[in-house]
Parts: C-alpha cells; structure tokens; sequence
C-alpha cells in the first residue's frame, strides 16, 4: 500500500509557495492569532500560476498566499516544524498527494509525483494509496473545493464592488469580514474543517 507518515523534513515548506483562501486565512487568524500583515503577500500574476482566482489590487494582479523568506522556506516553518500544522491551509495538508477534478467534482486522489523519491514519509511498494488515507484525503479535497468555490464568489464580489482600484489591507480586511460569514455557514452546514 501507498502510505504516508509527515517526517517533518520541511522539503514541502520551502519547495512550494502556498496560495490561500480567505478561510485558510481565517484559521491562521483564528486559531494562531497571527496577523495577515505577517504572514500575507501578493504574488504577481505574471510570475506564478495558481487554480486561485486571481485578484486585481492597486498594486497589480495576482494571487493571495503564505510568506516566503529569502531562502524559499515558508514563514511559518521554524526549525524545520511548521507552527501552524493542526490548523495550516488546507493545500498545505493535501502533500505529498493531490486531488484531480472535473466539472467542480473531486474525482479521484494519486500520489503527486514530483513527491516521488523528495519525501521522506512517502512510502510506495507498486500498491493503491490505503483506503484510509484516500478516503481522509478525499474527504478533505471535497472541502477544499467548496472552500475555493467561496473564495472565488468573495473575489467576484471584490472586483465588482471595488474594480480592484484599492490595496491589500482593504482586500484582506474584505476577505476576513467574508471569511467570518463563511465559516458560520459551513460550522452550521457541519463542513468546518478546523
């Protein structure tokens, strides 16, 4: 079987740069009380390619994601242990699988093969990822679907009420407002994932 046991080696947290969402936000906000000046950036469009809606600020078009120091680690990766592992957005908890879709369904779960032979806690022996770990991953990537179906619908709602003329504390501040509404309908709907 295909298993999987976080080593805690860090390769992922400075292989990667991490677009969120504005509940991925949310959580770090809620759960760390972190602030998003700290751990927030604009990535430009130009330079990276994301399946997140991009978002027109004042200060360009782009994506929303994690920090990243100098070296490429992630901001939140300290002595090679991330600080926010129980709550980290849910793109980060997917590696070192993904999750493939068509028409907005979640269709199945495979082994991200640029893990192959990089992460240490990924095991292959030729046989199927086991069944617990598929379907907690599925579980998890039917969430994360839904989640950037809202964030799309908040980015939407951002250019057409703003036209994208004003910065990035005003479009976080508007994420984190959305966020707030968000998470009450998913908690009451029992779709909250911490």
């Amino acid at each position: 079987m295909v298993r999987f046991k976080c080593t805690l080696c860090g390769i992922c947290c400075s292989k990667y740069w991490v677009p969120v969402t504005h509940l991925d936000i949310w959580r770090i906000m809620h759960y760390g009380g972190y602030k998003p000046r700290y751990f927030l950036r604009l990535y430009p469009a130009a330079g990276y390619k994301s399946t997140m809606p991009k978002v027109r600020l004042k200060e360009g078009e782009g994506y929303i994601g994690l920090k990243r120091y100098v070296n490429g680690v992630c901001v939140f990766n300290v002595d090679r242990l991330c600080i926010i592992h129980k709550f980290k957005p849910l793109t980060c908890r997917f590696y070192p699988f993904l999750y493939v879709t068509s028409g907005g369904r979640v269709l199945r779960i495979e082994v991200n093969k640029d893990a192959i032979g990089v992460c240490p806690g990924l095991i292959l022996d030729g046989k199927p990822i086991d069944d617990e770990t598929y379907n907690n991953i599925m579980q998890l990537a039917k969430a994360r679907v839904f989640e950037k179906r809202l964030y799309a619908d908040a980015v939407n709602r951002w250019l057409s009420e703003t036209g994208g003329k004003y910065g990035f504390e005003e479009f976080i501040d508007f994420l984190i407002e959305r966020a707030k509404k968000d998470m009450a309908m998913l908690v009451y709907k029992n779709l909250w994932v911490k």
